[in-house]
């Protein structure tokens, strides 16, 4: 009897230095993992049957345990899983506060199963089972399990001994986390501000550039290149036109995606920045604003979920983005002759008749204003600056009597020798220097003392305007051939055309992608005809039931009043606008 007393004792003894040991083994561990990865070692000295052994750890927000350490388990579905709060012997012991065993798992009706946690448990052979939580402050925070892959491998005295090891252990485990999730907190607070501090000086030096004349495309470069998580960029103006993107091989369009379009639309009209999940990523809308105006917007794509931090450095830089919309570039050095620029400007955005004094001023200095003259207007592409345009235009081609730099535009002033001459020769002069096709258009100066110049400059800014809003980037156009309802077309936005051109047209542009019917030239040939069937045939060289036919599937899509007014007149500037933006041979050429 007293050697059974003895024995006992030396068992007990053996298992207390079994948990110190345990302990030290866990305290020494570095982090969490490494804390885990020693209790593991640990119960499994403490229950050598033990097949597969393994520590989980509770989430803080749902209760649910994912392994954090293990030895024995074989299957992903166990490795990788999580048991969810309320199942499985994790659940009873987590409502208990005390250790749970079980000879036959799938075959226990003690707790409540679940569905994915059982497959788990099949695919590791799992059979028998045994769960000791962690406790810390009347609560489980995590649980060691035992487990074998045959029925009642485990009894009360292993029960016993694992459940020890877990009470003492969990404190241990409770620090390490805690210690943990402070450093996490340390860290993200160090991390978020190094993100600050790179994004305010980002915008210092950027500002600094502007000030000596970098552009819209810049801003937007810098955006990709200083906000973290940022892969790609896009800037529009005022009016939803694609004025810079980043990098050069991002494909972000407004006119050819409905989801960018939207979101612009939707920050103008509430004024705030938005979110928007896309298959892209996220994408973060920013209205610019100048003045309590509303001059474009920006569009960051980041490839992770975005913070408030993320947020303000983006808007940051998209107030410098405004800063430029408004700005006026008025470059020192822009030659033009002895002809003062201040006041070739006032002369093409002035209205009203010129005087006297400033017509004397502009003819001492060799400019006589009663010549006939063309107004052209250059659109700048996105990656060029204006003034390389400028200059090249004033280096080769046409001799002209000014170039200059308005609005992020480059106005051309020259004597008249044919618009639509002049509009093909600035073309190709800027194409053949630069590289890239522009979009320019000319406008005819009428009555150059009444405010000519003026009229023409704005006519011919419409209609670039109107171009680009219709997603043309390259052309030579005269005004005069534009649709003489043009004026009443200025400032509208990308989206307003979009949802025209869709709402009037849409059916008949779509049928045409898909066949070679040819619906939209049909109708274009049919009102210029007069709506006159046989004349649409003549100029068409098709028979006249052609044309009868194809007008009928016209009236299936727009229904039997598409010929009549008022509808006729909507459907005619659709196939105008139509005609605009899809251009035609002699364009592209």
């Amino acid at each position: 009897m007293v050697g059974r007393q003895v024995d006992s004792a030396a068992r007990r003894i053996a298992e207390l230095g079994a948990i110190v040991d345990a302990i030290r083994e866990v305290s020494a561990a570095d982090g969490v993992e490494g804390a885990c990865r020693a209790l593991v070692k640990a119960a499994s000295r403490a229950v050598p049957r033990a097949e597969i052994v393994f520590v989980a750890l509770a989430s803080a927000e749902t209760g649910d345990l994912a392994v954090a350490a293990s030895t024995g388990l074989i299957s992903p579905e166990f490795r990788f899983g999580r048991a969810p709060h309320g199942h499985g012997l994790w659940g009873k012991a987590a409502e208990q506060l005390l250790p749970v065993r079980t000879g036959d798992y799938a075959a226990d009706l003690s707790f409540e199963h679940d569905e994915l946690l059982d497959d788990a448990c099949r695919a590791d052979g799992i059979v028998s089972a045994m769960c000791a939580p962690l406790v810390v402050g009347g609560a489980a925070i995590g649980a060691v399990f035992t487990n074998g892959r045959a029925p009642d491998m485990f009894d009360e005295g292993d029960t016993t001994r694992l459940a020890e090891i877990a009470h003492a252990a969990a404190p241990v485990i409770q620090s390490a986390a805690s210690l943990a999730r402070l450093e996490a907190a340390v860290s993200g607070i160090a991390a978020t501000r190094n993100r600050l501090t790179r994004s305010i000086a980002a915008h210092d030096a950027l500002l600094a550039r502007i000030l000596r004349g970098v552009g819209r495309a810049e801003v937007v470069d810098t955006i990709v290149d200083t906000c973290e998580g940022v892969v790609a960029a896009l800037g529009v103006d005022a009016a939803d036109r694609a004025v810079a993107t980043a990098p050069e091989e991002s494909e972000l369009d407004p006119l050819r995606d409905r989801w960018i379009l939207d979101g612009i639309a939707d920050v103008r009209r509430t004024q705030g920045s938005a979110l928007v999940e896309h298959r892209e990523g996220i994408a973060l809308f920013v209205p610019a604003r100048a003045a309590d105006q509303y001059v474009g917007a920006v569009v960051a794509v980041f490839e992770r979920p975005v913070d408030d931090t993320d947020i303000r450095a983006v808007q940051r830089l998209v107030t410098l983005f405004a800063l430029v919309a408004v700005r006026r570039l008025e470059p020192p050095d822009a030659p033009n002759g002895d002809i003062d620029e201040v006041q070739l400007r006032g002369l093409v955005t002035g209205r009203g008749p010129v005087s006297d004094a400033a017509r004397a001023r502009l003819a001492r200095r060799g400019f006589v204003l009663d010549a006939d003259r063309v107004v052209a207007v250059v659109a700048v592409p996105q990656r060029i600056a204006p003034e390389q345009v400028a200059g090249a235009l004033r280096a080769g081609g046409q001799a002209h009597d000014a170039v200059f730099v308005l609005d992020h535009k480059v106005v051309i002033l020259t004597e008249c020798v044919g618009v639509k001459w002049v509009a093909n020769e600035v073309a190709a002069t800027v194409r053949s220097r630069t590289g890239v096709a522009p979009l320019v258009c000319a406008a005819a100066v009428s009555d150059p003392v009444g405010g000519g110049l003026a009229d023409a400059h704005r006519a011919a800014g419409a209609a670039l305007e109107l171009l680009q809003s219709l997603g043309r980037s390259s052309g030579a156009f005269d005004v005069d051939e534009f649709p003489a309802h043009l004026p009443l077309l200025r400032s509208v936005t990308v989206d307003t055309v979009v949802r025209f051109l869709d709402d009037i047209i849409g059916p008949v542009v779509e049928f045409d992608r898909h066949s070679s019917s040819e619906l939209v030239r049909t109708m274009q040939v049919f009102f210029e005809e007069n709506m006159n069937t046989a004349a649409t045939a003549r100029a068409l060289d098709l028979h006249p039931n052609t044309i009868i036919k194809r007008l009928r599937r016209v009236t299936e899509f727009l229904g039997p009043r598409w010929q009549g007014d008022p509808e006729s007149l909507a459907i005619r500037i659709a196939l105008n606008l139509h005609s605009l933006a899809v251009g035609t041979d002699d364009d592209r050429a």
